[in-house]
């Protein structure tokens, strides 16, 4: 990630404030600031830590094979100090055995938790996707964050190792 601000003027006192929009990051930032006068030149960094309130990571193969099934799993987690619940769904398209499928889950605070989806290929070969969405809510019901990933996961047909050789 590298964001510019361009040339920033600083009041009397020498303090300027900035904002950016930080596209979609989790991890460490490093803020770089330079200034100078006509008479002297410094320069000053120090590190940000960046991350959402909710998260979402999945774990999925990197192909399937036509007729194969597995066992996606993934987690949820909760930077805050309440717990939450969500409602995840997974949607299934392409060469993956089409269908939707969903569970309620119960996040603690300051948490996290695992969920299981089962997923099959069809037999036709192709590219397969997977869309996972979270719906993030309170303890009143109320939305809090709408987390989606879309995971590309191709059917590949089977190959055996061939060796040939000729004189």
């Amino acid at each position: 990630v590298a964001l510019w601000s361009g040339v920033v003027t600083t009041d009397a006192n020498g303090q300027a404030s900035l904002s950016f929009e930080v596209p979609e990051f989790t991890g460490r930032l490093r803020l770089v600031a330079v200034a100078c006068t006509p008479e002297s030149l410094g320069a000053q960094s120090t590190g940000l830590f960046v991350r959402r309130p909710y998260m979402m990571r999945t774990s999925m193969p990197r192909f399937l094979l036509p007729g194969d099934s597995a066992k996606c799993r993934g987690e949820l987690v909760n930077h805050q100090d309440a717990p939450v619940t969500a409602k995840l769904e997974w949607i299934t398209s392409g060469s993956l055995v089409a269908g939707t499928n969903s569970q309620t889950i119960e996040i603690p605070a300051q948490g996290e938790t695992q969920f299981v989806a089962d997923i099959a290929a069809s037999n036709a070969i192709g590219q397969g996707e997977i869309r996972w969405e979270a719906r993030i809510l309170d303890a009143g019901g109320a939305e809090l964050e709408h987390l989606v990933e879309i995971a590309p996961l191709p059917v590949r047909p089977p190959a055996a190792y061939q060796t040939f050789h000729d004189l």
